[in-house]
């Protein structure tokens, strides 16, 4: 049985080829994909601990840590080393790169090797605390072209210094690479030069007994209050990188599932067709004495033949595909700069992917084989093969239809709620079976509307062809079944396309929307949260008196924590400012009301959606907002649409703000221009001259607009290359839809040859049926995906607690339709060549 299915399948290698394609590429993307997110997982549960195994609890403070905080921290029964560290910003000048910001780690130099591993490949450790040395790791120091004991130049607060490279590190361990350009230098020396000597604002924390974390992380807590300072144990660092992690992990499953339906899909096609050619061959074998479980068994040993063969290329190809998604995911998303050094490959990944190579094609191929096993010796052997009548009025039909809008409803209603209600985690594996709903509802819909709309399409095609293209429609509907799977394979690549390209465009236009509104200003200064007004009130009074400035406010904000313990925003406005460049999006409230009631210092908040939608609150209720000894009650006077900025947001009167938490915070600060200033001369000018600190950011308001874009269309370049794989598979499976109709129609075919019809016109008619395929999977695509990405969008808002206006996306939308129509034609051009190459006595005699 095996031999004669190794037979079967290499009769035909071309077609065997490309239905073997599905399952190489479903092995392969879901073995690939997994290799990328445990490789990252491992670089961020790396980067997130701190690049130090010996790290317990990481201490963050708003301010800095004085030598006190020092003495209590190491006065905690249990703690047995410190690590202090500072983190400094600054532009780095080098042989590759030229002003590029860059972060430099102050260290303790006595001890931190006692918490970090040092890879050393040239050089050594520091040989003074008080020297401008560097140790950079290696990835970083071929990235900006130096090598060991070279001088590099940093831009600081002080002014430019130059350091010396002493140490060139692994990429491993403190050698792994950050989000930007990082290195290491002594912490007096650096923060000296930075203008803030001898502070830092972190401290690793190592115990003798790491089950004690949580309790010493708490106690640490109490003892600075919440609002300033933070504590991270080793296992909630995991857990970030986790959470960090489960988005892209959520969005690859989505796309491998639809993959592996869409592969399944082209099997069950060829398997129809490899049936179709054999069914004398099975009438003669049932006469004979085969029985109806050895067919199904015949054709099962074809399917296992098949999946063994795609199986262990696709592993193969898996492997590459990892190597491949690693460099560029980790340089297209939030990674940046950083390599992923790790390739994690798992027994379980691995046993998956190949448990899909085997399954898939044998339940592909099952219901092919039970109809076979169906055929009387009789039926088979005559071989008639006859247009399918259809009537879309029967009680069938219509069960069909009802069928497929619960399905599609099902994903409707399943998707919210599981957005909702459900733990993301489960979410992240339900999420991917209710978008098959979704697909399953049109693939089932698919035969209705071909059927109802073929009289339509038999108009359209005498027009667009200028010649008689009916049989185009009528052989699309002669087996409609095998034409909606066909078509519904390419309706899903559509749909998932559009949705996925929706969403993705519809946050970044959505977010440069909501920059435009939001800031009036020609110029945004952006320093670090917690900024202190100290810091740069001398700087916006000479930003006040510059040349072409026609208003500067600043606004500030503070961390604290809601009722349920996660963090909120709390920012500080003043209403002259805010009426003059600011902006809300009302939903419920009266703002002008609030603005009185702020000025006169009442204890009045605007929130975002978030307190609303998730915490449940209303105007009028109150808000407990955590200050530095107590709590402060605030009442809810107006909630808006923050779209998407943070929707944990709370604006309060910036004086009350500073009261609150005991230090006048800044750290935004926009400026408004003059109608005839030059902008970029404007923003150089205050960057340069006034601000002379790269650790803030001085933009206008259309290269931070811009920014927000790019960072959004960083996100969505993997997920649009390994959707071009499911229009792949679409294709392979119109290829095999017209093979099928040419080897059934050869005997018709040979009657249309004898009675005059040219081979151009067998041509045509052949293209004809992959165009109007084609159109119609766009024209159902495009409906689907539609109505995916609005659901899409309202998946994105319950999940992030945010409002987005949809923008779809027209140029893949324009680009999908060009796509699909060429690679339509181009499906046709193998079916209509072996169309045209039928003998004319042969096909009339059915050999």
């Amino acid at each position: 049985m095996v031999k004669l299915a190794f037979r079967n399948l290499f009769e035909h290698k071309v077609r065997t080829f490309l239905t073997g394609i599905g399952i190489v590429l479903a092995v392969a993307l879901v073995l690939g994909v997994d290799i990328l997110n445990r490789s990252m997982l491992g670089t961020l549960q790396d980067i997130y601990m701190g690049s130090g195994h010996k790290t317990d609890i990481i201490a963050i403070k708003s301010g800095d840590f004085t030598s006190n905080d020092i003495k209590y921290i190491k006065g905690i029964p249990n703690v047995s080393l410190l690590a202090p560290l500072s983190a400094c910003l600054v532009k780095l000048d080098s042989p590759l790169m030229s002003k590029v910001d860059a972060g430099v780690k102050g260290i303790d130099i006595k001890t931190d090797q006692k918490m970090r591993d040092y890879y050393f490949l040239e050089g050594g450790w520091f040989s003074s605390k008080y020297k401008r040395e560097l140790i950079i790791d290696k990835t970083t120091a071929s990235k900006i072209g130096v090598s060991c004991y070279d001088n590099v130049r940093l831009s600081t607060r002080t002014g430019d210094k130059i350091y010396k490279v002493i140490g060139i590190i692994e990429p491993r361990g403190a050698g792994l690479p950050s989000w930007i350009i990082e290195m290491y230098a002594p912490l007096e020396t650096i923060t000296a030069d930075s203008g803030f000597a001898n502070c830092f604002n972190r401290i690793d924390i190592a115990l003798d007994d790491e089950e004690m974390a949580m309790s010493i992380s708490e106690e640490i807590k109490k003892h600075f209050t919440d609002t300033d300072i933070e504590t991270q144990t080793l296992v909630e660092r995991q857990q970030m990188a986790n959470r960090t992690m489960s988005n892209i992990r959520m969005g690859f499953n989505v796309v491998l599932s639809v993959i592996i339906f869409a592969g399944c899909m082209l099997i069950y096609n060829t398997f129809c067709l490899i049936i179709n050619e054999r069914i004398q061959l099975i009438g003669m074998l049932k006469a004979i004495g085969m029985g109806k479980y050895q067919t199904i068994k015949m054709i099962l040993c074809e399917g296992i033949v098949l999946g063994l063969v795609g199986t262990f290329f696709g592993v193969l190809l898996g492997l590459g595909i990892g190597k491949i998604l690693i460099p560029l995911v980790s340089k297209i998303s939030r990674l940046g700069s950083i390599d992923v050094e790790y390739f994690i490959i798992s027994p379980k990944s691995v046993i998956t992917s190949v448990a899909i190579g085997l399954i898939t094609p044998l339940i592909s191929c099952l219901l092919p084989a039970y109809k076979a096993s169906k055929y009387s010796p009789i039926q088979a052997l005559k071989n008639n093969t006859t247009y399918t009548n259809l009537n879309y009025n029967s009680k069938n039909e219509k069960k069909k239809f009802f069928i497929g809008l619960i399905f599609i409803l099902t994903f409707f209603l399943g998707s919210e709620v599981l957005t909702k209600f459900l733990d993301s985690k489960i979410s992240t594996v339900i999420m991917p079976l209710m978008i098959l709903f979704m697909f399953m509802g049109f693939i089932i819909l698919s035969p209705l509307i071909i059927g109802n709309i073929s009289t339509a399409f038999e108009i359209i095609m005498k027009k667009c062809f200028k010649i008689n293209q009916i049989l185009s429609v009528r052989n699309i509907t002669r087996n409609i079944n095998r034409t909606a799977i066909t078509t519904s394979v390419i309706i899903i690549g559509i749909a998932m396309s559009i949705g996925l390209n929706g969403l993705f465009n519809s946050i970044k236009e959505s977010s440069a929307k909501e920059v435009e509104k939001s800031f009036k200003s020609d110029i945004i200064i952006r320093t670090s949260q917690g900024s202190s007004i100290e810091d740069f009130e001398n700087k916006i009074n000479l930003i006040k008196k510059t040349q072409g400035v026609n208003y500067v406010y600043y606004t500030g904000s503070a961390w604290s924590k809601d009722k349920n313990n996660d963090s909120q925003l709390i920012t500080g406005i003043k209403v002259p400012d805010q009426i003059k460049m600011g902006y809300f999006d009302i939903l419920s409230g009266d703002l002008n009301e609030t603005y009185i009631k702020m000025n006169e210092r009442e204890k009045v908040a605007i929130v975002g959606q978030y307190y609303s939608k998730n915490l449940g609150y209303k105007t009028g209720d109150i808000l407990n907002i955590k200050g530095i000894s107590k709590e402060y009650p605030f009442v809810i006077t107006t909630i808006v649409n923050t779209s998407v900025q943070n929707g944990n947001i709370v604006y309060i009167d910036r004086d009350i703000l500073d009261s609150i938490y005991s230090q006048k915070h800044c750290d935004f600060i926009g400026v408004k221009a003059n109608a005839d200033t030059d902008i970029s001369a404007l923003r150089e000018k205050i960057d340069k001259t006034i601000i002379k600190d790269s650790s803030i950011i001085v933009s206008t308001a259309h290269e931070y607009k811009e920014m927000v874009r790019n960072e959004t269309l960083k996100a969505t370049t993997i997920f649009s290359s390994i959707n071009i794989i499911i229009i792949i598979i679409a294709l392979f499976g119109l290829v095999n839809t017209l093979l099928m109709g040419v080897l059934e129609r050869k005997h018709e075919i040979g009657i249309l040859r004898s009675i005059g019809s040219s081979k151009k016109q067998i041509k045509n008619t052949i293209l004809g049926e992959s165009m109007l395929i084609g159109v119609l999977g766009t024209v159902i695509g495009f409906i689907a995906g539609i109505s995916f990405v609005m659901e899409l969008k309202t998946c994105m808002e319950n999940i992030s607690n945010v409002s987005l206006s949809l923008y779809l996306p027209y140029k893949s939308i324009y680009t999908l339709l060009i796509l699909t129509l060429l690679g339509s034609f181009v499906a046709s051009i193998f079916p209509f060549r072996m169309a045209v190459k039928v003998g004319i006595i042969d096909a009339i005699k059915g050999e």
